[in-house]
């Protein structure tokens, strides 16, 4: 008998969850309410402080559901980064008389590979000059690429607009790495 009104008891659990899905009554968050074609989600989330990175010099953020961590390309730890991102990023032409960037984001969201980041990044309030996308990175939840600026021997803050969270900004500065 027991084992009978256990088995009723889930029974009702599974009917009653199978309608709230079929019927789209599920309880959703802020997060969850993200649209297509670029639209911005209806509530923004704020930056949340930096975290722990695998490397000194990475910084990170997360923002919403997205994760965003940032290298400066050095002639010191260039070697390093393209031993650790493998072949990809030896294809990638480095102007080392400029400020290259290395830049990852990732969710598990949406596709993140269809923004313009070029035109969607600035280091302390000047453009882009190009943005190089890893082509191992393409395609969805995980992007990876690098961003060229002028000459900048001092970089301070990196911010990203325009992506379906709040701006993304992060402190490059020697002081803060």
């Amino acid at each position: 008998m027991k084992n009978i009104l256990i088995a009723i008891i889930v029974l009702a659990f599974v009917i009653v969850g199978v309608q709230l899905v079929s019927t789209g009554k599920t309880k959703t968050t802020t997060h969850d309410k993200i649209k297509t074609n670029n639209e911005q989600v209806d509530s923004i989330v704020p930056v949340s402080a930096p975290v722990d990175s695998y490397n000194s010099d990475v910084v990170s953020a997360e923002v919403g559901f997205i994760t965003v961590d940032a290298e400066v390309i050095t002639p010191e730890n260039k070697e390093r980064i393209q031993s650790e991102l493998g072949d990809e990023m030896n294809t990638l032409k480095l102007d080392m008389t400029k400020t290259n960037i290395l830049l990852l984001l990732n969710n598990h969201r949406i596709d993140l590979s269809s923004f313009a980041y070029g035109s969607m990044v600035q280091l302390d309030d000047e453009r882009a000059l190009n943005w190089q996308p890893l082509s191992s990175a393409i395609g969805g939840h995980h992007v990876a690429g690098v961003l060229t600026f002028e000459k900048n021997d001092t970089p301070g803050i990196l911010s990203i607009t325009d992506l379906p969270v709040d701006e993304i900004r992060l402190d490059l500065s020697k002081d803060n790495v």
